[in-house]
């Protein structure tokens, strides 16, 4: 997930598949896949995505749950098992 700066209430998620099936308005939450964020946090709805040509991810413009202007208390969260997990997951990936 990434802000571009340009809008307080949506923001860009990328690298989703793009055989995954998405349809405007589908609610959005962490996986856990993701040594940033843990499981089940609701981050908002799909407002549009895209393909990029030749890409096989999608680009998801986000609208968030909550705008990033109105925030005003966030959890500080320390994965101490980061680097495990980073070796784990590129131990685990296909050689291309």
């Amino acid at each position: 997930v990434q802000w571009n700066g340009k809008d307080a209430r949506t923001v860009q998620l990328t690298d989703i598949p793009s055989h995954v099936q998405l349809k405007e308005g589908d609610a959005l939450e962490t996986s856990g896949h993701s040594a940033v964020f843990p499981p089940g946090i609701p981050i908002g709805t799909v407002k549009n995505f895209t393909v990029a040509p030749g890409d096989n991810f999608y680009t998801i413009d986000v609208a968030l749950s909550e705008s990033l202007e109105s925030v005003r208390q966030v959890y500080v969260i320390s994965n101490f098992e980061r680097i495990q997990q980073k070796t784990l997951e590129q131990s685990t990936e296909p050689n291309e």
